[in-house]
């Protein structure tokens, strides 16, 4: 590492170059993957005899004590199989080989009834939940939320700065449909992992509004949103200037860079990524998801490096039609 280097960061501008050191995790016991999809089933299984005893109070017997072994089972065997651990070493060896900034983000913890200590949420992180709230809350048309559990600041091939923060979710896919079972390397697996991701990059120019390109709600139509005249697309994203700072021409500014060709870009990362953006000045923030469906350590490690470098390059993608 060069002393005094520096990276992008969209919101500190610049940032001194840091890559946190994450060590092996050391040996752990990994269960078969049916025995989570047991547990899975065993807690959905408790939830509804739990509702049930609000009119029928037998069920109760069932449901709590299922619930409980579930939610131990499932936390057990996450210590065991030493997960978190194994997924931070994961996210250092993609920093390490691309030589990327990074760093690991404390989880925020919930405060214990009748206390009010709880550890404040991780300040990087904070800056992010405070900037791009809408493309990390869970509301209609995202119901995954985006918890943030790691940040990678790089470049990609063609040396365009960006700033990643991604988490990863746990993926049981026993009861899904088909198409969940797949992932984009052409693996299929009931069980896998999901990587809820989001990109910043600066398009060197301020575009004077703030716009939003999030998805559409379901069975809603977004007839208060801005119009393009694609059906297609309008029925994909909700768009809307939250902030604009040129006046009534923002939101045609807007609309002349959502060409067709634009906009046949965004639905094909829509319908890949279910991608959605917002345009902040100079800054683009491009958030999305991808999953791996493999349990295998070592499938997932093979395939984790090029699910983020290709997410981060089909983000920068949009940059080439806005210049």
């Amino acid at each position: 590492m060069a002393v005094g280097r520096k990276v992008w960061d969209p919101f500190a501008g610049t940032l001194p170059f840091e890559r946190q050191h994450v060590a092996e995790p050391g040996e752990g016991v990994k269960l078969p993957g049916w025995v989570n999809t047991v547990f899975g089933l065993l807690a959905i299984a408790a939830s509804i005899a739990i509702v049930i005893a609000f009119f029928w109070r037998p069920a109760a017997w069932f449901g709590v004590p299922a619930l409980v072994v579930s939610v131990v089972g499932l936390f057990g065997g996450d210590l065991l199989a030493r997960t978190a651990a194994r997924r931070d070493r994961l996210f250092f060896r993609l920093a390490e080989k691309n030589d990327w900034g990074f760093r690991l983000i404390e989880p925020q913890m919930r405060p214990r009834k009748g206390t009010r200590r709880r550890r404040p949420v991780d300040p990087f992180a904070a800056r992010v939940y405070q900037t791009i709230p809408d493309l990390c809350r869970p509301r209609a048309g995202q119901l995954i939320p985006l918890q943030l559990q790691a940040m990678y600041w790089g470049d990609t091939e063609a040396k365009i700065p960006f700033w990643l923060g991604l988490q990863q979710y746990e993926v049981d896919a026993t009861i899904a449909v088909e198409t969940i079972r797949k992932d984009g390397f052409g693996g299929r697996g009931l069980q896998g992992k999901l990587f809820n991701m989001v990109v910043a990059y600066d398009l060197e120019r301020d575009t004077g509004i703030r716009a939003h390109l999030l998805a559409e709600a379901f069975d809603r139509d977004g007839w208060r949103d801005i119009k393009t005249e694609s059906v297609e697309f309008n029925d994909r994203f909700n768009i809307s200037i939250a902030d604009d700072r040129v006046g009534d021409g923002g939101q045609l500014a807007l609309l002349r860079a959502l060409t067709p060709a634009t906009q046949s870009m965004l639905i094909d990362l829509h319908d890949r990524y279910q991608a959605q953006l917002i345009i902040d000045g100079a800054t683009v923030y491009f958030a999305g998801n991808d999953r791996i469906m493999s349990d295998e350590d070592e499938v997932v490690a093979a395939r984790f490096g090029a699910l983020v470098e290709q997410f981060a390059e089909a983000a920068v993608s949009f940059k080439r039609f806005v210049e």
